[in-house]
């Protein structure tokens, strides 16, 4: 995560969403938030 920080921001990302696609299906995901204090937080379905 340190190294996209550097390479897409100023060296602090704050905030972020990451979503993953599960398969071609509409809806079929995972996303996380990441949050500089905290971490990856799974969002709610």
């Amino acid at each position: 995560m340190e190294a996209l920080a550097t390479i897409f921001s100023s060296g602090d990302l704050g905030h972020a969403w990451i979503i993953i696609f599960n398969s071609d299906k509409k809806g079929d995901y995972t996303s996380y938030a990441y949050h500089g204090n905290l971490g990856f937080v799974k969002n709610a379905d």
